[in-house]
């Protein structure tokens, strides 16, 4: 399995509470509109909401706060958030479908969809806790070290490559050969002809670099730390170039 860019993490996430949002509102419309709901019609809205809306919430507060991650996400984690979203999307959707045969005794739609929160609220705290971990804390648990982002660059420029990006290919490609200096020229390049965030972010990005050459060069910044900083600015490098 390879490592995941944040922003496709975020976006195969997105599209499973997206996708599963859309199809258990749907549900939802449908016993309203054909009667099931009867006299709970605002519990019923109230509890899609209630399963729904954190999560799709999480997700675009994290596009909009963290615009330039410094992060490339492990295999394992981006697989576990990725299935987790489905998994969850798909019990609140079996749920929902499985509520005609909960109801046939005595238990009333209400008490039903009251009880299944004792068993939907759990996941959907989990599953957020997993969106915090991978998209709000400043710290990755699993750091990738020089070797995997260079790697990681080297499959990028493949994969764009392929599809028949030229830009994204060679700026790929020489970050995947430790060529930071000509990455940021292109990157400023292209991004100057907008101008905007993307140009501002590159700008920063190069100075940080700069910087951290001069005081690798003069032997004055330690090596660990400086290596943690220099993979920094390599991950936000790389997010920055898929936007190209």
């Amino acid at each position: 399995m390879a490592w995941k860019l944040l922003s496709e993490t975020r976006r195969a996430c997105l599209l499973a509470v997206l996708m599963g949002s859309a199809a258990v509102l749907l549900l939802v419309f449908a016993q309203t509109i054909g009667g099931k709901l009867s006299d709970v019609v605002a519990e019923g809205w109230a509890w899609a909401l209630l399963v729904l809306l954190p999560a799709l919430l999480s997700l675009w507060a994290s596009a909009m706060l963290n615009r330039y991650p410094a992060k490339i996400i492990h295999p394992t984690a981006h697989q576990s958030l990725v299935l987790g979203s489905w998994a969850y999307i798909l019990f609140t959707l079996l749920t929902l479908l499985a509520e005609p045969f909960a109801t046939r005794e005595k238990l009333s739609i209400l008490g039903y969809l009251a009880q299944s929160l004792y068993w939907l609220l759990p996941m959907e705290a989990l599953l957020l806790v997993g969106y915090w971990l991978v998209f709000y804390r400043k710290d990755l648990i699993f750091k990738p070290d020089e070797r995997i982002i260079l790697d990681f660059a080297a499959k990028k420029a493949a994969e764009w490559k392929d599809k028949g990006h030229l830009l994204r290919e060679q700026c790929f490609e020489l970050i995947a050969a430790n060529d930071l200096p000509d990455a940021f020229a292109k990157m400023r390049e292209t991004f100057g002809k907008t101008g905007g965030d993307d140009l501002k972010e590159t700008i920063l990005l190069q100075g940080q670099f700069t910087a951290l050459e001069q005081a690798r060069a003069l032997n004055v910044a330690d090596p660990a730390k400086a290596q943690i900083d220099l993979n920094r600015i390599g991950m936000s490098v790389l997010n920055l170039v898929e936007k190209m």
